[in-house]
């Protein structure tokens, strides 16, 4: 599914033929579950979705993503249930994979 795709894999299948294989790494992996978590609570997907998805060509949904164009921003879905919750979606979908980091748990 292209709207939990990380930006920088969307921009590697972009810039890839289409039979080379695209490996994710961990921060790849942190970005899609961050951006199942809104779906589970009914919220807004943050991030890269466009709305109007029905009628788009893949490449086009994939540079949006890559680009950042078309982000929602996260506080469009307050009030969130928990304040860390909400610190953990942004922190795992922010658009620069460095910056991603897996969450500690609480003591």
């Amino acid at each position: 599914m292209p709207f939990h795709t990380a930006p920088e894999i969307a921009r590697r299948l972009i810039d890839t033929p289409p039979d080379a294989n695209v490996d994710l790494d961990d921060a790849a992996a942190i970005y899609s579950l961050g951006r199942r978590v809104p779906l589970g609570l009914d919220r807004p997907q943050p991030g890269d979705h466009p709305r109007n998805g029905s009628g788009r060509r893949r490449p086009d949904i994939m540079e949006d993503i890559a680009s950042g164009r078309h982000r929602v921003p996260l506080a469009r879905a307050r009030p969130w249930p928990a304040p860390e919750l909400e610190d953990l979606v942004e922190n795992a979908t922010t658009h620069l994979a460095t910056r991603r980091r897996r969450p500690v748990p609480a003591r």
